[in-house]
């Protein structure tokens, strides 16, 4: 499952009367499409990683709309009437041995926004560590590294704790279900498209590993052929050229065999640095 930052995004500081600050991201649309994917293997990973790896810390998603209008809420913030909707379909689809539904309610508004949205905490007050001249000597201190190293661990053992059946990217209906039916939405993907590169088509998901490589290297392949200015001269493109031929040559060395159906983990693809 990949997570991606690969759509840009205009973030929005909301201040509350009460004092509370929230971040609305707000996606500017490049590719059509990309948006509306995007958003749903977002928003999806968010109540994924909320539900099955509490242990990690994630800012809180309040609330989240797609460009067709679609929009969700938690349900604590709904009408009585929505809630005990929700709860009762909810409760059905547990009975019956179908997908459960996500913590969030539908509405469908009558005047969308044009764009799709997030709406998640914000930690208005604080810097960063880089900020402060001093911080690189904590670099030197062992016990805040040794510290550091164990929480980063912690994290991605959680993540990796719960085994995915596929290569794929979590995505989220509009009926409030998450699936692992999306492509892989890694951070290159949608760069490439945006530049009208052809890449791995949407809902592809690949159930062994050697596929899903040779994909990712015809998207390179694609890269060339589309892209007037892909190769500078002769040398280039037949060190380009060479590259993508050798590494098809040689993938099955860094392939295991044991694990080439899986069970599959999580992976975050390019950490976003907003």
């Amino acid at each position: 499952m990949f997570a991606s930052q690969s759509v840009s995004t205009r973030p929005l500081i909301t201040t509350f009367s009460s004092g509370y600050h929230c971040l609305t991201r707000l996606e500017k649309r490049n590719n059509p499409g990309n948006v509306d994917e995007k958003l749903r293997c977002e928003v999806a990973t968010y109540i994924w990683i909320h539900e099955n790896c509490a242990s990690v810390p994630i800012p809180a998603l309040y609330g989240f709309g797609f460009p067709d209008g679609q929009t969700f809420a938690k349900a604590s913030c709904m009408p009585l009437f929505s809630r005990l909707r929700w709860h009762i379909a909810r409760t059905l689809r547990s009975w019956l041995g179908f997908p459960s539904l996500c913590p969030y309610v539908r509405q469908k508004r009558q005047s969308p926004l044009t764009t799709g949205y997030m709406v998640i905490s914000y930690v208005r007050k604080g810097r960063m560590l880089s900020d402060y001249p001093w911080a690189s000597s904590l670099l030197h201190d062992t016990a805040r590294r040794k510290t550091l190293f164990k929480d980063l661990a912690n994290i991605l053992l959680s993540l990796n704790y719960v085994k995915l059946p596929h290569i794929g990217s979590l995505t989220l209906s509009n009926d409030g279900i998450i699936t692992l039916e999306n492509r892989p939405l890694t951070l290159r993907l949608q760069t490439l498209e945006n530049e009208g590169i052809p890449t791995i088509p949407r809902g592809s998901t690949y159930h062994s590993i050697e596929p899903y490589l040779l994909d990712l290297l015809q998207c390179h392949d694609n890269r060339i052929e589309y892209k007037p200015n892909a190769i500078h001269n002769v040398d280039d493109g037949q060190q380009q050229l060479a590259a993508l031929t050798m590494m098809r040559g040689v993938l099955h060395q860094f392939t295991n065999r044991c694990y080439r159906h899986g069970p599959f983990v999580t992976h975050a693809d390019g950490p976003s640095r907003k």
